[in-house]
């Protein structure tokens, strides 16, 4: 919304990251809040890189975020957030069953009217979801990107550009073809 506002010169593309055959190629290709972690398994990972890499021009670059596994594996089991106010409440509820990967249980209570300015009658629909999300270490991120094609692929973790550490808790990739 913000690139349309500006009458920025881009095109903003929304699909599925596995399958980018026929979208054209781009000078840059972003894929943030940690969508990578997503995939199923390290060959879809693999799969969403490689696509990335034939859709990228050359000297094109790939920026895209995943949890660590310290946030995986310290951070987020038994992590458990609730947020409400009189107009909304959200649940985030987080547990483990297998190493680097973590199920977040999401609820939601909306207003069943939202166009009303105050909620009537304190009425509330309840929404549930549930995200699954794994990681990977993160030399075996690299290889898959050096394997994909990517020939300079630089990480940072925890949004100030620092070298990643054992506590970092998210890691940012710039990858060049």
């Amino acid at each position: 919304e913000r690139a349309y506002e500006a009458h920025a010169d881009i095109q903003l593309l929304a699909g599925d990251m596995m399958d980018l055959e026929g979208v054209g190629s781009f000078e840059a290709v972003t894929c943030f809040s940690d969508s990578i972690c997503y995939m199923p398994d390290a060959p879809s990972v693999q799969q969403v890189f490689d696509e990335v890499y034939q859709v990228l021009e050359e000297e094109g670059v790939f920026l895209f975020d995943v949890h660590s596994q310290y946030q995986i594996n310290e951070v987020f089991p038994e992590y458990s957030y609730h947020y409400q106010t009189d107009e909304f409440a959200f649940l985030w509820d987080s547990y483990q069953d297998a190493p680097d990967t973590i199920q977040h249980f999401l609820t939601f209570f909306v207003p069943e009217n939202p166009s009303e300015e105050k909620v009537a009658n304190n009425l509330f629909i309840r929404e549930d979801e549930i995200h699954e999300e794994r990681t990977y270490p993160l030399a075996e991120y690299v290889r898959m990107l050096e394997n994909a094609g990517f020939s300079k692929v630089e990480c940072y973790a925890d949004f100030i550009d620092s070298e990643p550490n054992e506590k970092s808790r998210r890691w940012f990739f710039v990858c060049h073809k």
